[in-house]
């Protein structure tokens, strides 16, 4: 019974933190990090725990774009 309070809970229209790992190859190679803003979570219902989610990625290159994620 305790499995089940040790996951993570993604609440739409909350903020995040956002790792990418290794984050981009480079001189530096650092891992990208960005608070992101997510807006929407859809189950896929697949009895995989696939998500979909929409978010803003707020350190984005190009600006905070609006980003689905399957």
């Amino acid at each position: 019974m305790t499995e089940l309070f040790n996951k993570l809970k993604l609440v739409p229209q909350s903020w995040y933190a956002w790792q990418m790992v290794p984050g981009y190859v480079g001189q530096r190679n650092v891992p990208y990090c960005s608070p992101i803003f997510v807006e929407q979570v859809v189950p896929k219902k697949t009895g995989k725990g696939i998500l979909t989610l929409d978010f803003v990625n707020v350190f984005y290159a190009e600006g905070g774009r609006t980003s689905p994620l399957t």
